[in-house]
């Protein structure tokens, strides 16, 4: 999993990188955000599919926050 950095415009818009896009496939999207995280995925994709993508991010993150935490200690 590659991490990405994005900015906003002064519009509020956001760019997303093209491997990105390439992986949604679609322009239309469904956005859900609370006041720590935004979640883009597909409209209309099955709610199912989206949990089991997030459960990925969340080990990727999990694993990122371990090795940090390892190298902390060396």
């Amino acid at each position: 999993m590659v991490k990405f950095k994005g900015y906003l415009n002064p519009h509020g818009q956001i760019y997303l990188a093209s491997e990105i896009r390439r992986e949604l496939n679609t322009k239309k999207v469904d956005i859900l955000g609370n006041a720590k995280a935004i979640l883009i995925y597909p409209e209309g994709t099955d709610l199912k599919d989206v949990l089991r993508s997030l459960d990925i991010i969340k080990s990727d993150l999990e694993h990122r926050r371990d090795l940090k935490q390892k190298n902390n200690e060396s």
